[in-house]
C-alpha cells in the first residue's frame, strides 16, 4: 500500500523524523501507526500539493455545499474521532447462555420444574466446545452463540459496518445467521434496530401513494366479477 500526502509535517511524524508535540496530532497518530503495523507493506510518501488537486477540491466541497446538487450528501461529525472511550469488562455478568452452559458442564438445572424441563429440552439444540456454546440448525451449519453484546456489535458490523450495506431487518438477520452466530437479540431485536438507524430514515425509499384512488369492485350477483393475480414465471 502507497499513501500518498500532501501534509509535510504528517509523512514526517508517521515516519518517525519528526516527534509529534501536539496532542491532538498525536492522538490521530497512535491509530494510524498501528493501522500501519497491521499491514505488511505500506509506505507513505509526501507530493506536492498542486499534484493532489483532486482530493484537495473534494476537501473543499463542504464550503459550497449550497451550489451543489441535492444528491451529494455530507455528514457532519459533532466530535473528534479520536475521542471514544474504551470500557473494560472486569466483570462477565450472567446472560442467555450462562443456564445452557451450567447444564452442559455439570447437569444443574433450575429448582423451578418448569423451567428445567424447559432447559433440558432446548439444550438438544446446544453443545461446548473449547469452553464455548454452539447451536445446531436445520438449514445452516452450526453456528456460535453469543452475549447481547457480541450480538449488538454483530448487528453493527453486518448493518453499517465497513461494507455499509444498511441491509433491512430479515436480510440483516439471514445474513448475521450465514456468518455463523446465533442470540436472542438477533432475532428479536434486528428490526428496531434498523428502525433505529439514522442513515436508513434519512435515505431509504419511501414508498410513494397509488396515483389514483382506490374504487371498490361491486359485484350485483356472484361471480359476476372475477379476478386473477398474474405472477411469474417461476424457475
Amino acid at each position: 500500500m502507497v499513501i500518498h500526502s500532501d501534509s509535510h509535517i504528517v509523512v514526517r511524524q508517521i515516519s518517525g523524523e519528526y516527534i509529534s508535540k501536539d496532542e491532538i496530532l498525536a492522538q490521530y497518530q497512535a491509530p494510524v501507526r498501528g493501522l500501519l503495523e497491521s499491514i505488511l507493506d505500506a509506505t507513505i510518501l509526501q507530493i506536492n500539493r498542486k499534484e493532489n488537486s483532486q482530493a484537495d477540491e473534494l476537501s473543499k466541497l463542504v464550503q459550497n455545499s449550497s451550489d451543489l446538487n441535492s444528491s451529494v450528501y455530507f455528514e457532519e461529525l459533532q466530535t473528534p474521532s479520536t475521542d471514544r472511550t474504551k470500557i473494560l469488562c472486569i466483570d462477565s455478568p450472567d446472560n442467555w447462555m450462562t443456564p445452557f452452559i451450567a447444564y452442559l458442564r455439570g447437569g444443574t438445572l433450575s429448582e423451578d420444574q418448569n423451567k428445567a424441563k424447559y432447559l433440558k429440552h432446548k439444550a438438544a439444540h446446544f453443545f461446548l466446545k473449547n469452553g464455548q456454546l454452539y447451536r445446531r440448525t436445520f438449514s445452516a451449519p452450526t453456528v456460535k452463540c453469543v452475549d447481547p453484546v457480541e450480538a449488538h456489535h454483530c448487528l453493527w458490523v453486518v448493518h453499517e459496518g465497513i461494507c455499509e450495506d444498511h441491509l433491512a431487518a430479515k436480510a440483516l438477520a439471514y445474513k448475521i445467521i450465514r456468518q455463523g452466530y446465533h442470540g436472542p437479540i438477533i432475532h428479536s431485536d434486528f428490526v428496531s434496530y434498523v428502525k433505529k438507524c439514522l442513515q436508513c430514515q434519512k435515505f431509504n425509499n419511501v414508498p410513494k401513494q397509488s396515483p389514483s384512488l382506490p374504487v371498490s369492485v361491486l359485484s350485483p350477483i356472484p361471480f359476476a366479477v372475477w379476478g386473477i393475480d398474474i405472477m411469474g414465471p417461476f424457475p
